[in-house]
């Protein structure tokens, strides 16, 4: 996470979330002259949501397209990580609402 944007008359920052593990987050705010502003004042709390599934089957030696329909995903897929069993689903697009994504081998599953 970081600072996206400063709006000093409101005294409000925008922060660029990218993407964890749904849960809360503590965030500590620091400053480089003033050292540590605040902790335990801010929590950020993650959750994305998911409606469907499909691709039920498909080959264990991989090029399934895996479709995820949900809510509060993200729209740049350097943000997403999907995981089936421990395998990686490679990302091929994404929106706010939908992951599509392409199992590799997971022959070893069967």
């Amino acid at each position: 996470m970081y600072v996206y944007s400063v709006d000093t008359d409101n005294k409000a920052l925008q922060l660029k979330y990218n993407g964890a593990p749904s849960g809360e987050y503590e965030i500590i705010l620091t400053h480089d002259n003033l050292g540590l502003i605040g902790t335990n004042d801010f929590i950020f709390e993650a959750r994305s949501f998911i409606t469907a599934v499909s691709a039920n089957s498909g080959s264990s030696l991989g090029g399934t397209l895996l479709t995820i329909d949900g809510k509060n995903f993200s729209e740049d897929p350097d943000d997403i990580l999907v995981e089936v069993d421990g395998y990686m689903c490679e990302i091929v697009s994404t929106t706010m609402t939908q992951i599509n994504c392409r199992l590799g081998d997971i022959s070893s599953l069967t």
